[in-house]
């Protein structure tokens, strides 16, 4: 594979990636990622003790011990566009030789426990409830710029949910790992996600302007 041309990977001037401001070694493979920044010291509080820190406009890092093992706890702001940013940086941090542009040969999967707030659709879950998404369903167009795959099961999920709600495009499911599902998560509800790029119209809330689709999250609660 060609090295990234440079505007593809933006770096700063200390070699760490441009949003985050991260670098190999400052942060581990096991990353709890929330979205309020205040969110992070709630976070980390509970480790044995926090060895780097990194404030970068909404994102904030602490990469510390928990029971003696490494883990970081990154806060990602608000929105699908500074999530692509996370995981975008994460990755290239771990797979690419950032001093060279390259993609390494050998890869490392990263473990990413997303902790987080939302409302529901069902009234028949209860407030502080515990939840974990089986799958996540995207009502935003993130992934309309990315080749993104489909199995045939999920397609038949979003071919259902095309033919019943009425957006003008095509949204996208996401599962979450089984493997962290099962280990931390077996005793949780289990639901699915919707995310959506915005917090009032997009989810049907209308304060003064006209909303497209008032109905919309009534159609997804079917």
């Amino acid at each position: 594979m060609p090295s990234l041309q440079k505007t593809d990977l933006i770096l700063n001037d200390d070699g760490s990636v441009y949003h985050l401001n991260l670098k190999p070694g400052q942060v581990s493979d096991k990353i709890i990622a929330v979205g309020d920044p205040s969110r992070v010291y709630a976070v980390s509080k509970y480790f044995d003790d926090v060895e780097f820190e990194m404030n970068r406009r909404e994102f904030i890092t602490h990469t510390g011990k928990y029971k003696g093992k490494k883990i970081t706890v990154i806060s990602t702001g608000i929105g699908t566009d500074n999530i692509e940013i996370f995981f975008t940086e994460l990755d290239a941090i771990f797979n690419i030789e950032l001093n060279k542009g390259e993609v390494k040969s050998k890869k490392k999967v990263l473990s990413i426990i997303r902790i987080g707030t939302s409302g529901s659709l069902q009234e028949d879950i209860d407030i502080d409830s515990h939840l974990v998404s089986d799958y996540a369903l995207g009502i935003d167009s993130m992934m309309l710029f990315y080749n993104f795959p489909h199995t045939q099961y999920e397609n038949d999920i979003l071919d259902s949910i095309c033919d019943k709600v009425s957006l003008p495009y095509r949204p996208y499911l996401v599962s979450g790992s089984a493997k962290l599902k099962e280990k931390i998560a077996h005793d949780m509800i289990i639901g699915n996600t919707v995310t959506s790029p915005g917090f009032y119209a997009p989810q049907g809330r209308k304060i003064r302007l006209e909303i497209r689709f008032p109905k919309l999250m009534e159609e997804l609660n079917y």
